[in-house]
């Protein structure tokens, strides 16, 4: 808990503080020497995830990387120091957890996917003299559709007096939840870029490139 309220401190710390810098630099809010940046046009981006705040997890759980295509447009410029922009995000993750019973031998492993489609929208701003830079912050909303799977050696399984059996419930509805995220964002040129995110909910890091449309 005092992990996570720590990461939105830092969020919420770090959306102030851009928006301060941002109000102070002059030259930003003068469309001619704005660098042509991801607020123009629309961008398709992927990235990879690490972390997150998910309900279902075992013993000894392994969490793989979020696998996340984004859709992202502007869709109003110069809002105060910035821009609003608004996308989608289609992302997997997959979490598994393992458990050996020591005096039978059998193994045991819970799997649980997680089909993320959501909507997010974020405020963009460019605080630094290099305008190929630009910070943002936002947040999401997406429905998680969850399936499990469960896999064992042990052909008795199903039996309730057996130990793995109360590893096979399947009970995981889907549900909706909500992140929030602050990121960095570099453009190589007028079209490519990478990206660095941190947030909570559907991941806690995540980095990727992006290339404008």
């Amino acid at each position: 808990m005092k992990f996570k309220t720590g990461i939105f401190i830092l969020l919420i710390s770090f959306a102030f503080v851009s928006l301060g810098i941002a109000q102070s630099t002059d030259d930003y809010v003068r469309p001619e020497n704005q660098h042509n940046s991801a607020t123009t046009n629309s961008i398709l981006s992927f990235g990879f995830g690490m972390g997150g705040d998910y309900p279902y997890t075992g013993t000894n759980f392994v969490e793989n990387p979020n696998l996340s295509l984004y859709y992202e447009n502007c869709i109003l410029k110069n809002a105060g120091p910035g821009n609003v922009v608004i996308g989608g995000i289609a992302s997997y993750k997959s979490i598994y957890s393992s458990y050996s019973d020591y005096y039978s031998g059998y193994s045991y492993e819970q799997r649980w996917n997680y089909y993320i489609l959501g909507t997010r929208l974020s405020y963009h701003i460019k605080p630094f003299a290099n305008k190929s830079i630009e910070t943002y912050a936002g947040g999401m909303i997406a429905y998680y559709i969850t399936t499990f799977k469960f896999t064992s050696n042990d052909p008795n399984y199903a039996d309730p007096a057996d130990p793995g059996y109360f590893l096979t419930a399947n009970s995981y509805p889907n549900f909706f939840a909500f992140s929030i995220y602050a990121g960095v964002r570099s453009w190589f040129n007028s079209h490519a870029s990478v990206w660095f995110e941190l947030g909570y909910g559907y991941s806690s890091l995540a980095f990727g490139v992006s290339y404008k449309i």
